[in-house]
């Protein structure tokens, strides 16, 4: 059960704003509201902060022990949110930001789901006001006081809407919009859920087929915000409002096990979206038209191949991994031109894993725990620094937030690492 000891205020914002406003909590600053970031894009405007580390590897504040999972962090008011499995439970935790001390914790029971590979929670908590959201594997769907870790909802998503869960279960993250909730539940008729905010009423549901892997993302457009979903079987585009389907572009990859493996999440920019999934099946770049309808293809190509991590756009290109063959290791950090697929440089020396963008700086986190940071620029691969920041094995985006670095592997070690510059910029997206 919770057991509360920070003070965390502020409200929800109402309606459906554009996700890619700057994230604050109302009267206390900004905050990463979790996966990605402001906006999911996986890009920060943070530029000051550095990689000038006398020891060669930036400073660690503190270590936590979690347990074993991939969840990444959410971060505001001074509590840092993540999850963990130990012996057969989830455990939802709140650190003190400055020490990694905890503040709360909320276990429930729920299956490690290990199937080739190491299991455990996989969606990052949902941080919007006074308010968190976790999604379990399984399904067990929480909101939470942020500062107490009291239980305000929760819905058992199996339950209630019948859902087949996919091999490695439920690992797309909760998206807030506005005041409502959106889940990829896998339930038929209920594929994708939106639930109000505050109360955890459903807003509607829809759609029938499994669910994937990927996180949901929002998609502007005009003085709307609709929603895309990578389900198991197609991408799918929603009016967050009422859930009325606007346009679906079929795409499915099939793993050696029968498992369908669309994860990684899509990427947007203005009314186009580039998705990529491993196992042969390549890269697309699509365009949606204004109101609703199928989108046009405007390329697609066997590369880039991403498997479980997509890639993040900056400044009209696309930086990740292009993975050939996860089992042997096979692959490549890359930069891809969005316009046209062209790829502008590669690094095979580095294998595949995650990454993310701060202040115009790329930082590519390998599955083996090193950790590389280099230029964003399509020009060259330039590296800045590059050091083994924790054991692997990694399947988590590194994350900087307010002159503070947090990286986690999959055996549930969470680190977070000193690498202000002497002062920090709030987190936003940055030009895509």
């Amino acid at each position: 059960m919770g057991t509360g000891r920070m003070g965390l205020v502020g409200s929800l914002l109402g309606g459906l704003l554009p996700a890619c406003s700057p994230a604050a909590t109302p009267g206390g600053g900004p905050v990463w509201p979790g996966f990605r970031g402001p906006d999911r894009s996986g890009v920060s405007a943070e530029a000051d902060w550095s990689t000038a580390w006398p020891s060669g590897e930036p400073k660690a504040l503190w270590r936590a022990a979690l347990g074993t999972g991939s969840s990444g962090v959410a971060v505001g008011r001074g509590l840092v949110f993540s999850m963990g499995s130990v012996r057969g439970q989830d455990t939802v935790y709140a650190l003190h930001g400055d020490t990694g001390a905890v503040a709360w914790t909320h276990a429930y029971p729920c299956e490690l789901f290990p199937s080739n590979h190491e299991g455990g929670p996989a969606a990052t908590p949902a941080l919007d006001g006074r308010r968190l959201f976790t999604l379990g594997r399984g399904g067990q769907l929480f909101c939470f006081e942020a500062s107490t870790g009291r239980v305000l909802w929760s819905r058992d998503l199996v339950k209630e809407f019948a859902a087949t869960l996919p091999v490695y279960g439920l690992t797309g993250s909760p998206l807030v919009l506005g005041n409502r909730l959106i889940v990829t539940a896998s339930g038929r008729g209920a594929s994708t859920v939106a639930f109000d905010t505050s109360t955890g009423d459903v807003v509607w549901k829809a759609g029938d087929e499994e669910a994937s892997y990927a996180s949901p993302v929002p998609f502007p457009e005009g003085k709307q915000t609709d929603v895309l979903v990578f389900n198991a079987l197609a991408l799918v585009r929603f009016d967050a409002a009422t859930g009325a389907e606007r346009g679906r572009h079929p795409w499915v990859a099939l793993a050696p096990n029968k498992a369908y493996v669309n994860a990684p999440t899509p990427v947007v920019s203005g009314d186009t979206v580039f998705i990529t999934t491993g196992y042969n099946q390549g890269g697309a770049r699509l365009r949606f038209p204004a109101g609703s309808g199928a989108p046009e293809t405007l390329w697609k190509a066997k590369h880039p191949c991403a498997h479980y991590s997509g890639p993040v756009l900056f400044q009209g290109h696309l930086y990740g991994f292009d993975v050939d063959n996860e089992a042997h290791g096979k692959g490549k950090l890359t930069c891809v031109e969005l316009e046209t697929g062209a790829e502008k440089w590669a690094r095979a020396d580095l294998g595949w894993g995650n990454v993310s963008v701060a202040g115009g700086r790329l930082l590519a986190l390998t599955r083996e725990g090193e950790l590389a940071v280099a230029e964003a620029t399509p020009a060259e691969y330039r590296e800045l620094a590059r050091a083994q920041v924790i054991a692997g094995p990694c399947r988590t985006e590194p994350t900087v937030f307010r002159g503070r670095l947090y990286v986690r592997n999959a055996k549930g070690e969470l680190v977070c690492f000193d690498v202000s510059g002497g002062g920090v910029s709030a987190p936003g997206p940055q030009s895509r």
